[in-house]
């Protein structure tokens, strides 16, 4: 086989993770609205730790 292909090999590989780890983080995680609790989180609980960031 010829070297370089497996240099080429690795580079698309590396360049993948890097892109899904880049476009994850963009598309990924939506921030929640701060009036849509979870189901199991009271409000107040919700107001206290939206307001402390």
């Amino acid at each position: 086989a010829n070297p370089m292909s497996i240099v080429w090999v690795v580079a698309v590989m590396a360049l993948s993770v890097v892109l899904s780890f880049a476009l994850t983080l963009m598309l990924g995680f939506e921030d929640l609205p701060e009036n849509a609790a979870a189901p199991g989180q009271t409000a107040p609980a919700a107001n206290a730790a939206s307001a402390t960031h």
